[in-house]
C-alpha cells in the first residue's frame, strides 16, 4: 500500500494504537509518513484515556471485539466521543461522516482501533485509499 497521509488531511495532533492489534502496523506506517505523532498503547494504559479527544473504532457490520467494547464504556462514560466507522457500509458516506464527526467533536487526538478481521476487509484499502484523497 503507497503511503498515504491521513493526520494532515484530518488535521490531527496524535493518534494511539493499540500495540496488540493487528491494523495498528498499517495504520502507524501510513500515519508516520505524512510526520504526526503516532504513539502505541496497551489497551490497559489508562494514561492515553486522559488525553484523547475521541475513539474511532473500524469494524465490518459493526462488530466490536471485546477488549474494544470494554474500552469504548469507559470512553462514553468519561464523556469522550466514540465514531464506529462500517467499511462494508457506503465508503463515502463514511469518510463524510468521519469528517463531520472529527470537526464537530473537535478531535485532534484520537484512539483509532478495529478487531483484527478488519485488516483482511477488501474494503479496508480501499477506505484508506478514499481518505487520503479527501481534500479538507
Amino acid at each position: 500500500m503507497p503511503p498515504l497521509q491521513f493526520a494532515r488531511i484530518m488535521n490531527l495532533d496524535k493518534v494511539y494504537l493499540f500495540q496488540h492489534k493487528q491494523l495498528s502496523p498499517i495504520l502507524s506506517e501510513w500515519l508516520s509518513v505524512s510526520g504526526h505523532e503516532v504513539q502505541l498503547v496497551d489497551v490497559r494504559d489508562k494514561q492515553f484515556q486522559e488525553d484523547t479527544d475521541g475513539v474511532v473504532v473500524l469494524t465490518g457490520d459493526l462488530d466490536v471485539d471485546k477488549d474494544d467494547q470494554e474500552m469504548i464504556a469507559e470512553m462514553e462514560n468519561k464523556r469522550i466521543p466514540v465514531r464506529r466507522i462500517d467499511l462494508n457500509g457506503t465508503l463515502q458516506a463514511s469518510i463524510t461522516s468521519l469528517n463531520l464527526w472529527l470537526k464537530n467533536n473537535k478531535c485532534k487526538r484520537i484512539v483509532f482501533t478495529g478487531a483484527d478481521t478488519i485488516t483482511g476487509n477488501e474494503n479496508f484499502e480501499r477506505f484508506l485509499n478514499r481518505l487520503s484523497e479527501l481534500k479538507l
